[in-house]
């Protein structure tokens, strides 16, 4: 049978410089090839070539094109909003169309261009907004169906931004196919969807990378010391993901006297203040910031561990969560998003967002706690790429049939 080929329009995704960037998505990619042909349009925001007074310098080497694991990339350069300073939402959502509208001005004579050679069935975006624009243009243009994920945010939050209603509205006006990642955020969208277009495929973890490992040889490899009680956080350091309060929790399990080392894994613009709030609560000598680690060397540092914590305040489904399971580790989370769809008694507990002394709790019943491996690792698998990607296939030949 011939190969789907589908146009995949994403904010997001792997580059050499930053190899975990979505990786999720190219994991499903990579396990659709045998049935499908994909090129990717990346909008990547314009960072000058001034390499000695650039603190971002290295992200302006990111090529226009790229091949990643025989993947065609574009990444078309637009002029970025910074919406650091904006606190008004009427503002952010102002520069978020302004953002929006210098994205596609960039990338739609991309996407004409890969048509002329590429006559893809099938447009793939994963967000309402840039890339919904983008793509009920390429809809309306080439007359293909198109399909939306959504991973989070893009739910729970863009949904309700006052100025950024029409642009969403219209891109859902325009879908044939709408995919969560998890249930809670088809509930939290407050728009209805017809039924029969609406799937559930979490993202799913690459089977062959996460898997069981020996701990000691683990910790030997990157140093760690092989029996003290480790706990890893992996994700960025960013307000959404909580990590302060994993931090305070710190703080509390070492003034009672546990003697727990925390790694985190990952970086972000929290990284300064998080080190210095460690260094306020005298847990320096516990903690060690790894900074980010290239997709192979994640589940070394989770093997290594022997808790997985993620204390976020807001979530889609973390494959994080999934993948600590994969590598028999059972996990501490906060109750939020997605993460009730995996997390139950088997395999973790559940804590409320933004309460550091119920996460420290729990953090210590579970290093306590004898988990059953099998259990934890059964689990996981409940939320492998291959069933994602076999799911993500059936869409796409529904889609077609229409």
């Amino acid at each position: 049978m011939e190969k789907i080929k589908v146009l995949t329009l994403i904010g997001s995704f792997p580059t050499k410089i930053n190899p975990s960037a979505a990786i999720f998505v190219l994991n499903q990619l990579e396990h659709m090839k045998k049935h499908c042909q994909f090129k990717v349009v990346v909008p990547y925001a314009y960072v000058p070539n001034f390499k000695h007074i650039n603190p971002f310098y290295r992200f302006s080497k990111v090529p226009l094109i790229e091949d990643i694991s025989g993947i065609e990339v574009y990444r078309p350069r637009y002029l970025q909003i910074s919406r650091f300073f904006l606190f008004s939402a009427i503002l952010r959502s102002a520069a978020m169309l302004i953002e929006t509208a210098n994205i596609y001005l960039s990338a739609i004579s991309v996407v004409k261009n890969i048509e002329k050679k590429w006559k893809f069935d099938i447009i793939h975006i994963h967000g309402p907004i840039s890339e919904g624009v983008l793509g009920v243009s390429a809809k309306r243009m080439y007359k293909k169906p198109l399909a939306i994920t959504f991973h989070g945010e893009d739910a729970t939050i863009l949904s309700k931004m006052g100025l950024l209603k029409y642009v969403y509205g219209r891109t859902l006006k325009n879908c044939d196919a709408f995919i969560f990642v998890t249930g809670y955020l088809q509930k939290a969208l407050s728009q209805k969807l017809p039924g029969e277009k609406v799937a559930i495929i979490p993202s799913g973890y690459m089977v062959s990378r996460f898997k069981l490992m020996d701990r000691e040889k683990c910790a030997k490899k990157l140093g760690l010391p092989k029996r003290r009680k480790t706990i890893i956080f992996v994700g960025g350091f960013t307000e959404r993901k909580g990590v302060e309060y994993l931090l305070k929790a710190m703080g509390i399990i070492s003034k009672k006297g546990n003697d727990i080392m925390c790694l985190m894994v990952g970086g972000g613009n929290l990284m300064k203040k998080l080190k210095r709030l460690a260094h306020n609560l005298g847990i320096e000598g516990n903690v060690i910031f790894a900074g980010y680690r290239a997709p192979d060397e994640v589940p070394i540092w989770i093997n290594a561990s022997d808790l997985l914590v993620l204390p976020s305040l807001d979530e889609g489904l973390p494959n994080v969560v999934v993948e600590a399971l994969a590598c028999g580790k059972p996990v501490v989370a906060t109750n939020v998003g997605g993460i009730p769809d995996v997390v139950n008694d088997d395999v973790g507990y559940l804590v409320r967002p933004r309460d550091e002394n119920e996460l420290a709790r729990k953090i210590i019943m579970a290093l306590e706690r004898k988990w059953d491996r099998k259990k934890l690792m059964k689990r996981a698998r409940q939320f492998s790429v291959t069933k994602s990607a076999k799911k993500l296939m059936d869409v796409y030949k529904n889609m077609l049939k229409h």
